[in-house]
């Protein structure tokens, strides 16, 4: 288990998940992993394999190191880099072996994702385990219903 660094005593959870595509570095993933860092000390950020990226999307995905370089550089930025770690995902069903064998207090999630979040929850309890809060964070929009995604960034600049 993370400790908390010194000064994040009133963060409310231990560790947390987040995680995705990461295509095109926009201001939703930064709010996505903000909201991370704010409720735990310690943060597991999954970042899909070119592999399950593809088969996932409608676009060609940037390459995962890439992909994970833009999600370093935010890491950096925001001070962050020390209260996480990066992880590939090659699959849903490695995303539920983590959630079952990780000590995990929190999965911040899209809307899209809370009923395979909740599922996997469940699991856990059928296990005998303590099952983690999962908090959803709506999707971004701007200019009042204009989704934020790197679905319609990439539509919008398919170089992006």
């Amino acid at each position: 288990m993370h400790r908390a660094p010194s000064g994040l005593d009133s963060v409310p959870f231990e560790t947390a998940t987040v995680g995705g595509t990461f295509h095109a570095m926009h201001i939703g993933h930064k709010r996505y992993l903000e909201i991370a860092f704010t409720v735990a000390h310690w943060v597991y950020i999954h970042i899909t394999t070119d592999e399950f990226a593809n088969s996932l999307k409608p676009y060609t995905v940037k390459p995962c190191d890439i992909r994970r370089k833009q999600i370093e550089d935010v890491l950096d930025e925001c001070g962050w880099r020390h209260r996480a770690e990066i992880r590939t995902l090659e699959s849903n069903e490695r995303l539920r072996c983590f959630c079952l064998n990780t000590d995990l207090s929190i999965a911040v999630v899209e809307p899209a994702y809370f009923e395979q979040f909740r599922e996997l929850n469940r699991e856990r309890r059928s296990k005998g385990l303590e099952e983690y809060c999962i908090l959803v964070k709506p999707r971004t929009r701007i200019a009042g219903d204009l989704d934020i995604s790197s679905r319609a960034l990439n539509a919008a600049d398919p170089s992006s």
